[in-house]
């Protein structure tokens, strides 16, 4: 029979189970790509991810708008990289007029929160950051201060395709969370809200059943004593009462 500590320390982090498995659940996103097309007035979907995790300290909603590449290095550590935003010209797609922005960054030689607030600067809604390590992982970005600024990771891998999208093409971003649990070091796997949460409650019942049968004969033992204990007292006091009593007065005589 586990110890009741353990059983408690157990219980509480099955219980934490569901909670922790929302938080990464709704830290990753989906980010569709596309660009518009003259040759065929419409649009073409050039790249889809599911890679992408959200920052940190960053609102998890979705936004979209046009994409535009930092300046010269794609670093975004100087105040001006994102001097030279202009918008498409002659596009007549529904989103014409549109003019939020999203950041094309690369990782590397300055915070995350420089990045950020840089491109926040010309009021961009949001920043993708592409890693620099590791051809298929992200990491969880801390950037605090950044405001309502939106900003995802994407691996190595997808961040190469949109820098050469975006040399060649004025592109249409939209970035939507997604429900998935991510795991770093170049992979991550899909699992269905209701299956993680289903399972992390039914490990939480059975953790309450092993409490109950670790507790309720303890508690049953001592409910029964109590009762004895209770049942004897009265027993006494009830034949305490039943003595004879005589009252002794000063001169009564009284054998020793």
């Amino acid at each position: 029979m586990p110890s009741p500590k353990r059983v408690q320390v157990c219980w509480l982090l099955l219980t934490l189970g569901p909670t922790v498995a929302w938080f990464w659940m709704h830290k990753t996103a989906d980010i569709n790509v596309s660009s518009w097309e003259n040759t065929t007035a419409s649009w073409s979907q050039c790249l889809s991810s599911s890679d992408p995790l959200y920052g940190g300290d960053s609102p998890i909603i979705g936004v979209e708008g046009w994409m535009h590449a930092a300046g010269t290095d794609g670093l975004a550590c100087e105040s001006d990289a994102f001097e030279s935003v202009n918008w498409p010209d002659n596009l007549t797609p529904s989103n014409e007029g549109n003019t939020s922005w999203i950041a094309l960054v690369r990782r590397g030689n300055c915070t995350f929160k420089t990045k950020i607030l840089n491109a926040a600067k010309f009021n961009a809604t949001a920043v993708i950051i592409t890693n620099n390590v590791f051809e298929n992982s992200t990491v969880l970005m801390q950037h605090e201060g950044t405001g309502i600024t939106v900003t995802v990771m994407t691996s190595r891998f997808v961040g190469r395709q949109l820098w050469e999208l975006a040399e060649h093409k004025q592109l249409w971003v939209a970035i939507t969370p997604t429900p998935r649990v991510f795991i770093d070091d170049g992979f991550s796997w899909r699992v269905p809200i209701l299956c993680i949460l289903g399972a992390s409650f039914v490990l939480v019942a059975v953790s309450t059943i092993l409490v109950i049968l670790h507790y309720g004969p303890n508690a049953w033992r001592s409910a029964q004593a109590a009762k004895v204990e209770l049942k004897l007292r009265n027993v006494a006091k009830h034949a305490i009462n039943r003595l004879p009593q005589r009252a002794v007065q000063q001169d009564s005589k009284v054998c020793l």
